[in-house]
């Protein structure tokens, strides 16, 4: 009897073992079939099987069959195919007249507007009444000027047209999100459209954007899927991330040859990139700004000069034979941990291009010659800006000791995540400009710079360990010091990392960096000052410690600022060099005379390892 029980167990679990595989064949086939179809939303021009007409299994073994195919293809075998070119349209922007509304205090409740007064203006912080067709907003409400939308105000309301006058300055986030409207009119004031301002408007046909805009948020425009035309004013220098995705654009328009249409992450997912092979920024003529080039098919590219903007090119071949003057923008070709899929590409250059400079090109790329033969990137002069310890060549580093680093770069900028490495102390020379999030180091304790030009938080939350920062200032070194993350809240210490960025000057002046009158330099002293004044404070309630706090956390968490905390912050914010845009240094010397019991008895604590807050003192006390 046991006998039979484990010739039939045995018998059992073989059928079940052939049963999972054939579901793990059939499942991979399917999983197949999902990422083609994909393809074929993207681009519908590709030869992809039919998912109703062909089986599952002979659609596997077709797709078996290309990539092999693809595998064993010589780069001579390309055809590569003129593109098909869609560019701007020029046309002139004209200011918007809207009418002037004034409403009274009872009349702006009647009408249904929630609303806070200051001494000079009003915000709108919500709307409950009936929504109408055409709503204009107010200029005024009880004499003050209406100068703020705040968030979600309007959010999924039933409306037809909306007017924004002049006066608003501001738009909350989401402030229009997911309405009915087809048609946006501003008047000339508004300087930035908010994240999420308009996102899932999927009637929205009309925008007229105001003369005065600058900066576009992110998601802004989101799934606007009926807006299939947008024309941008000569003044907008910034579209972030992901403003248009999924929306309906087929064309764009713009002022003038000069414009700063640069981010391709802005219009991902919108039909003018599925139908047209190159999109340009430039007008016609001889010269391509390509924001997008066609990963599908091999393109051959005759322009006189061709500029790849960041983010132009996430896969595909490229004949540039023909180009007299050719332009790589930083992450042009994305690498992989810039959070944007790139897959393979191939470049074929011209012969003469040997005397330009390339960018830094992942190893996903491929560089061949007039006659189709593969180049060893070495033999080109590229910028190296892969920091990692384990891709470093001996002759770009000296070493002074095990846990030192000198590294005299080639590249002019520092990429993000670019620079990371294990050991204490790193000195990076050449470097002009720094991306955000370019130091990526968990045991970096010193970084020294020959030029400083962040174009954000040069530090990400794995810095922790960082406490001495320097760079050349004119002919002067700035040196700033932070206190060690062992004794403090390590939430604390990241959030004072966001000092080393760019911030406005003079001090004290709010507008962000596409305002008119701003003036870009670095260190943003009003971090270490707005955590510094504090008793208790709430990641929700400051941006910078908001950051720091990882999303699945409680953004309500409410933080405690010691008296030691204090005490080693104001030591160093003294005892580093201080900027022309700085505010005085007031509040950290008060506290450490009002305090100096306590800070001398708490400093004699930790002056084994770490004497030099101890000397600090005293010298500032005898001042």
């Amino acid at each position: 009897m046991n006998i039979l029980q484990k010739m039939l167990t045995y018998l059992v679990r073989g059928a079940a073992n052939k049963i999972t595989d054939k579901h793990a064949t059939e499942y991979e086939a399917e999983a197949q079939i999902r990422r083609e179809n994909t393809l074929r939303s993207l681009q519908p021009k590709m030869d992809l099987p039919d998912e109703k007409t062909e089986p599952v299994a002979a659609a596997a073994e077709k797709t078996e069959t290309v990539t092999k195919k693809a595998e064993t293809e010589s780069p001579d075998d390309i055809q590569y195919e003129a593109p098909t070119i869609l560019r701007p349209v020029q046309f002139t922007a004209e200011p918007q007249k809207i009418p002037a509304v004034h409403l009274s205090s009872s009349e702006a409740v009647e009408f249904g507007y929630s609303f806070r007064k200051s001494a000079k203006s009003v915000k709108i912080t919500g709307f409950h009444g009936k929504a109408p067709k055409q709503l204009i907003i107010p200029c005024s409400i009880a004499s003050l000027p209406v100068e703020e939308i705040c968030s979600e105000v309007f959010k999924r309301a039933e409306l037809d047209e909306v007017y924004i006058p002049g006066t608003v300055r501001k738009l909350g986030s989401g402030s229009f999100e997911g309405c009915s409207i087809t048609k946006v009119v501003f008047g000339d004031g508004l300087s930035s459209v908010s994240d999420k301002s308009f996102s899932s408007c999927k009637d929205l046909n009309e925008v007229m954007l105001p003369l005065t805009l600058r900066h576009i948020g992110k998601s802004a425009f989101s799934y606007c899927y009926s807006l299939k035309y947008i024309g941008f004013p000569k003044n907008i220098s910034q579209i972030e991330e992901g403003a248009f995705y999924s929306a309906g654009l087929e064309s764009f328009g713009v002022e003038s040859e000069k414009n700063y249409i640069s981010n391709a992450t802005a219009f991902f997912m919108t039909p003018m990139f599925r139908n047209y092979d190159i999109v340009s920024t430039s007008l016609p003529g001889n010269e391509l700004k390509v924001l997008h080039a066609s990963y599908f098919k091999p393109l051959k590219i005759t322009a006189h000069k061709a500029e790849f903007l960041p983010y132009s090119i996430l896969g595909g071949q490229l004949d540039l034979t023909e180009c007299k003057q050719i332009l790589f923008s930083r992450m042009a070709v994305p690498r992989k941990r810039d959070n944007t899929y790139s897959a393979k590409t191939t470049l074929k250059l011209p012969d003469e291009y040997r005397m330009y400079t390339l960018p830094f090109l992942p190893d996903n790329t491929e560089l061949l010659d007039s006659k189709g033969e593969r180049i060893d990137n070495k033999q080109f002069n590229i910028e190296r800006i892969c920091y990692d310890d384990d891709d470093a060549d001996d002759d770009d580093f000296k070493n002074v000791a095990d846990d030192n680093l000198i590294y005299n770069c080639i590249p002019t900028h520092i990429p993000q995540y670019g620079l990371r490495t294990e050991r204490k102390k790193i000195q990076v020379s050449n470097v002009w400009d720094i991306c955000e999030n370019a130091i990526d180091s968990e045991t970096i304790e010193e970084l020294k710079l020959d030029y400083f030009k962040p174009e954000g938080r040069i530090f990400t939350n794995k810095c922790i360990n960082i406490r001495k920062v320097s760079w050349r200032n004119g002919k002067d070194t700035v040196t700033k010091y932070l206190p060690p993350a062992k004794l403090m809240n390590k939430y604390l210490k990241i959030a004072l990392l966001n000092a080393f960025s760019t911030c406005s000057a003079p001090h004290g002046r709010s507008d962000p960096p596409w305002s008119p009158g701003y003036k870009r330099t670095v260190f943003n002293r009003e971090v270490i000052d707005s955590i510094f004044r504090e008793r208790k404070i709430c990641a929700r309630d400051n941006p910078y410690l908001k950051r720091a706090v990882p999303p699945w956390s409680d953004i309500d968490k409410t933080f405690t600022v010691s008296n030691r905390f204090k005490a080693l912050v104001a030591a160093d914010v003294l005892r580093s060099d201080k900027m022309p845009h700085e505010p005085d240094t007031k509040i950290y010397s008060d506290f450490l005379r009002n305090h100096s019991g306590f800070c001398y008895k708490y400093f004699s604590r930790i002056s084994e390892e770490f004497p030099e807050y101890l000397l600090a003192l005293k010298e500032i006390i005898s001042k």
